[in-house]
């Protein structure tokens, strides 16, 4: 889905807000690294984990092949994988994405994107 335009925390969740289409993810803090065999959805199912002070992993796994990557829209198979990484350096927030997808890509693909925080 990209960047958001705001991440929330709670005590139990991280909460990622989109600017298009009033979209949201909300991501458990305490959830358990899903397979790739298990209940699959467009935006498949998120783990988090914390790396350091400043970097937040989102793990993703169990995509359906409904969804589409980017515009203007490349196809994947339900085995996809992405790994977004959400790191803060002063004022300011970098965005990377990593798609894995044995299926339909050769090798890895990463694209990111960074900004100031509010």
């Amino acid at each position: 889905m990209g960047p958001p335009a705001k991440i929330i925390q709670t005590p139990t969740e991280v909460i990622l807000l989109y600017a298009q289409g009033n979209q949201f993810r909300v991501i458990p803090i305490t959830a358990v690294r899903t397979t790739r065999s298990s209940r699959r959805t467009p935006r498949g199912t998120a783990t988090r984990r914390q790396v350091g002070s400043d970097t937040l992993v989102v793990d993703i796994v169990g995509f359906n092949d409904e969804s589409w990557i980017e515009w203007p829209g490349w196809f994947h198979s339900n085995n996809m994988h992405v790994i977004e990484k959400f790191t803060r350096t002063g004022n300011a927030l970098r965005w990377e994405a990593t798609v894995e997808d044995p299926d339909v890509l050769d090798r890895a693909v990463t694209t990111s994107r960074g900004g100031r925080c509010g």
